[in-house]
């Protein structure tokens, strides 16, 4: 909207004023509408088009670890300023967390999921926790059809 919505008015104010100096023909019915309207939106999607660049800038230098700075980086051809060890969101390199926040700083500080007590000590056979073994259980159609009918009996 930063060029857009100025081209816009811009070119139809021309358009007008060019209509009413006679160096443009009015339309025998409309008048000056037609030519108004088109040259707005000619002047809007120019101003559009010449800003495009201009925010793709501003993401990436507003927001350099992005996904959508990212992806602008990869379709411009643009190496990432991070490289795999240190990206953002990865666990591996020393940039997770700041040293003596408590938090892990890397992978291995994480604690391993498979040697965990409270995992080996599940029981074998864990009941089934479907909601057809509810008797009350009625399936979302038959839900729906209630709510949207007012139907209390269910088949």
């Amino acid at each position: 909207m930063n060029r857009g919505l100025p081209g816009g008015a811009v070119g139809a104010a021309l358009a007008v004023m060019a209509v009413k100096s006679g160096r443009l023909t009015p339309h025998p019915t409309y008048g000056a509408i037609p030519k108004a309207v088109g040259m707005g939106l000619l002047g809007f999607f120019s101003g559009r088009f010449s800003y495009a660049n201009v925010c793709v800038d501003r993401v990436l230098h507003q927001a350099p670890e992005s996904v959508l700075a990212q992806r602008i980086r990869k379709q411009r051809g643009i190496t990432s300023p991070y490289d795999d060890e240190t990206a953002p969101g990865s666990l591996g390199g020393s940039s997770m967390a700041p040293e003596g926040s408590g938090y892990p700083s890397s992978r291995s500080d994480f604690p391993s999921s498979r040697a965990s007590p409270a995992l080996s000590n599940l029981p074998a056979s864990v009941p089934s926790a479907l909601p057809e073994s509810d008797p009350n259980y009625a399936p979302p159609s038959k839900m729906r059809r209630k709510n949207k009918y007012g139907d209390d009996v269910f088949d």
